[in-house]
């Protein structure tokens, strides 16, 4: 039986993590059958935690309903427990959105070591900041979601991709335990899936 697979899906806002984590995952199901698939993507995990009534779930919804991060305790407390109910032993794991710190990329290492996992697929989706934010912008309008499109607040998420997050890029390049692939993320849905499922094989 083949090893299952990790997948994590890098990139700048506006890259596609979001719409290409789907597509991965019905190409593993096609391709792979010999394990189950877990998916997991932050902003939906995310966002099914802030609907609750407590107060931090309360105050999450504010935090991002503002366009602002998240404490850095918070977002691991819930990453953590939701994987840990989801994996088990042998799950094709594909991730989107995670690791977002330096600090969490330690944090989701020392899991990664926990379940035994140390082949990981790291897909970067590069795109040009410009094609990012044009991206942004039409999902808000498709959407709905105004408060998305404002270039204050779009300004501000690429300020913290190259702030916070692009150092994670490092440092998965410097360790073993992942591989990196570079992906050409410009063009179609179809285009960029079909780039991805080569990189696979």
């Amino acid at each position: 039986m083949t090893e299952p697979k990790t997948i994590l899906l890098f990139g700048k806002p506006g890259s596609g993590k979001d719409t290409q984590l789907p597509l991965i995952e019905e190409y593993i199901r096609t391709n792979d059958a010999t394990h189950p698939v877990v998916t997991f993507l932050w902003a939906k995990v995310r966002d099914e935690f802030m609907n609750g009534p407590s107060f931090a779930q309360k105050r999450t919804r504010e935090l991002t309903s503002a366009g602002e991060l998240l404490p850095k305790f918070l977002a691991p407390a819930i990453w953590t427990y939701a994987l840990l109910d989801l994996l088990h032993d042998n799950e094709h794991l594909i991730v989107g959105g995670l690791p977002r710190q330096l600090m969490e990329a330690e944090l989701f290492e020392s899991l990664l070591a926990f379940y035994g996992r140390t082949n990981v697929i790291v897909i970067n989706l590069e795109i040009s900041e410009e094609d990012a934010r044009t991206r942004i912008r039409e999902r808000a309008q498709k959407e709905n979601r105004a408060d998305d499109s404002a270039e204050e607040r779009i300004d501000r998420r690429m300020e913290w991709f190259k702030t916070d997050t692009l150092p994670v890029l490092e440092f998965f390049k410097k360790s073993d335990r992942y591989r990196v692939i570079d992906i050409d993320a410009a063009g179609s849905v179809e285009e960029v899936s079909a780039r991805i499922a080569e990189s696979l094989t």
